[in-house]
Parts: structure tokens; C-alpha cells; sequence
């Protein structure tokens, strides 16, 4: 296993508009290869993914 830094970016929308805002975050993850680094990166971020209500 090797370690891949991994950027993930969530846009912000307000009541279903995009605010032109974004979140972003490092991760390290670790794969055999970077295809499976991105593919776990993904799945990162959309488990991470989450809806706040103001």
C-alpha cells in the first residue's frame, strides 16, 4: 500500500442554489494504486457528504 494525498471539494448550496462557496479538504489515503486512491477518495467524500439546515 502506498500514500496518496487526496483533495476533496464539497460545493454549498443555500436552499437548493449554488452560493459559489466551496469546502475544501486533504486526505491521506492509502491504495495499491492511484485509481483505487481516487475510487477511495470518492467514496470519502460522498460518505462525508451532508446537508445542514439553517
Amino acid at each position: 500500500m502506498r500514500p496518496y494525498a487526496a483533495q476533496i471539494i464539497y460545493s454549498i448550496k443555500c436552499a437548493g442554489e449554488f452560493t459559489g462557496q466551496y469546502e475544501e479538504q486533504w486526505r491521506l489515503v492509502f491504495a495499491e494504486n492511484e485509481p483505487n486512491a481516487v475510487a477511495q477518495a470518492k467514496e470519502i467524500g460522498g460518505q462525508e457528504a451532508s446537508i445542514f439546515v439553517d
